[in-house]
């Protein structure tokens, strides 16, 4: 009888038992979102160059000079060589390389032995190269100098000229000789103008005004669209099967550099301020101290903007028309800082380029003068032609390698528009993003850039690549291992035309912040354009 009732208490508890096991298996399964760190400072540390790129120009002169030293008192030629030569020998005494904080002038002193004088003969002109400053003396100072140093009198040498840009006096430089010994000894004094204390707090404080814009553009359209983003992703998690959600967040840079303002602001800092160019130059070729080679080179990597400024205008006149491969702007700031450096190394191609530029345009009629103006415009020319080689030699190698893959399909362009940045794809193998599926996935080419590939007027910015601000949402297991990740871009890369078939289809498992695009090739009957569908609603931030 006991064995009869558990047999029917049993039955009784079983039907408890599965409900409480299907209740269990019907349970949701907790998703966790979090944020990729690793690439939330990478990220950081891009924006923060950015918003301190402005203060750059602070590394070769002062924030606010002392008047007395920036602009000395002085009315003629013997009086202003004689106060440097009684403020800067004491200190070239035991050095050969000084820089003056308060006043941008640099020093430096070149000692040529007997040994060199074997030179005077039949190489003059390496001669002058051995001497420090030496890229920016006038042909009469170079005259003078081999006098100096070759002539049996060995008269001292007191000289001073001035540097011209657009027939306005921004710069002179000072020279002064003497003799001890066997040793002759040539000290070079750089004094660019600087502009009175008033003038140079309305300078800093537009440079405050610019980094804050910056900042201020990074927050707004590309953190912001991210935060909304990743708060979707928390309320809405992704996936059925994963455990976990990981957003990858990219970087602002390529936002920033295709602003006009930005780019405007950037290109006529440069170009105003020649003097501050020259200093970069002193520092880089003297070999004496490695921290102002190093302020040279990040000087000379302030040219890059030149070279987005080139490649804004070009996008606004002609990017309908001439098919350029996007550049990636880290790959053109790196070419652009190693070709100055490189360039400015080459002793003889300066003094070359000098003595030719002087020949073909010299505003100021002087002997004892350079003009530094044909120059300066040959150089801003040479740094924006920088970019369109890239994109040449850049679209010429995705040609070839797609040629041999599938020549008639248009995916070869989709293929290097998602993949022909180098950053990119070094970020991608730092944070770990890949997939080893096909090559139609999401994360290796998004609808996106089927839509560039099909019509080109769909780029708001063509000519840069906007790569770096695609974010990645990874799908993780319990144990984090990656099951599938899609590639997101901001919808503000995208510009919208009459051409454009556009349908917009709500759905209520999308909310605004993250649309999908289906891309498809237009009808006969329809627009010349491709007919694009974007589920959800059309104030989307981001796409897939």
């Amino acid at each position: 009888s006991s064995a009869k009732l558990l047999s029917k208490i049993s039955l009784r508890l079983s039907p408890s038992l599965e409900m409480q096991q299907l209740a269990v298996s019907a349970k949701p399964v907790v998703v966790h979102v979090g944020l990729h760190w690793t690439s939330l400072v990478v990220s950081c540390l891009f924006t923060l160059n950015l918003v301190a790129m402005p203060f750059y120009f602070y590394l070769h002169m002062p924030i606010i000079p002392v008047e007395e030293e920036a602009v000395p008192g002085v009315n003629s030629t013997r009086a202003y060589v004689t106060l440097m030569q009684a403020r800067y020998p004491p200190r070239l005494a035991n050095q050969v390389y000084v820089s003056d904080v308060h006043s941008g002038i640099i020093a430096l002193r070149t000692d040529l032995s007997s040994e060199l004088l074997g030179l005077c003969d039949d190489h003059k002109a390496l001669l002058v190269s051995r001497i420090q400053g030496s890229v920016f003396f006038s042909p009469s100072i170079q005259a003078m100098t081999i006098e100096f140093v070759c002539g049996k009198n060995h008269t001292n040498v007191d000289a001073l000229w001035g540097h011209y840009y657009f027939g306005v006096h921004v710069a002179n430089s000072v020279l002064w000789s003497s003799q001890h010994g066997d040793v002759s000894t040539i000290c070079y004094l750089f004094d660019p103008f600087v502009h009175y204390w008033t003038c140079s707090i309305l300078e800093f404080l537009s440079r405050v005004f610019l980094s804050g814009y910056i900042a201020h553009q990074c927050w707004r359209y590309f953190y912001d669209p991210v935060a909304q983003l990743f708060g979707d992703l928390r309320s809405n998690p992704q996936g059925k099967t994963c455990r976990n959600v990981q957003l990858v967040i990219g970087e602002p840079t390529s936002l920033v550099v295709s602003n006009a303002w930005i780019v405007l602001a950037f290109t006529m800092d440069i170009l105003l301020h020649p003097g501050t160019l020259g200093s970069a130059t002193l520092r880089l070729i003297q070999p004496f101290d490695v921290w102002g080679g190093v302020l040279g080179s990040l000087y000379f990597g302030r040219l890059v903007w030149v070279s987005y400024a080139a490649l804004w205008l070009w996008n606004y006149l002609y990017k309908h028309s001439a098919r350029l491969s996007p550049v990636s702007c880290t790959v053109c700031a790196w070419t652009t800082t190693v070709l100055g450096v490189v360039l400015t190394k080459i002793d003889f191609i300066w003094t070359l380029a000098l003595q030719l530029f002087m020949a073909m345009f010299n505003v100021h009629q002087a002997v004892e003068a350079i003009d530094v103006t044909f120059g300066t415009i040959v150089s801003c020319v040479l740094y924006g032609l920088v970019p369109f080689g890239l994109a040449y030699v850049e679209g010429t190698y995705w040609r070839l390698c797609w040629a041999k893959i599938n020549p008639t399909s248009f995916n070869g362009r989709a293929h290097r528009l998602a993949h022909g940045d180098v950053k990119l794809r070094f970020l991608t193998w730092l944070y770990r993003v890949h997939n080893k599926q096909d090559d139609a996935t999401k994360s290796d080419r998004g609808s996106i850039y089927k839509l560039f590939a099909m019509d080109e007027r769909s780029q708001r910015n063509a000519t840069v690549s906007q790569n770096s601000t695609d974010c990645y949402v990874r799908s993780l297991s319990a144990t984090m291992h990656q099951l599938d990740v899609a590639r997101v871009s901001l919808a503000s890369r995208i510009k919208w035309h009459k051409d454009m078939s556009l349908t917009f289809q709500s759905n209520l498992s999308t909310t605004s912040v993250l649309g999908e695009l289906h891309v498809s090739e237009a009808s006969d009957n329809s627009s010349s354009g491709p007919s694009v569908t974007l589920v959800g609603a059309k104030n989307a931030l981001w796409v897939q």
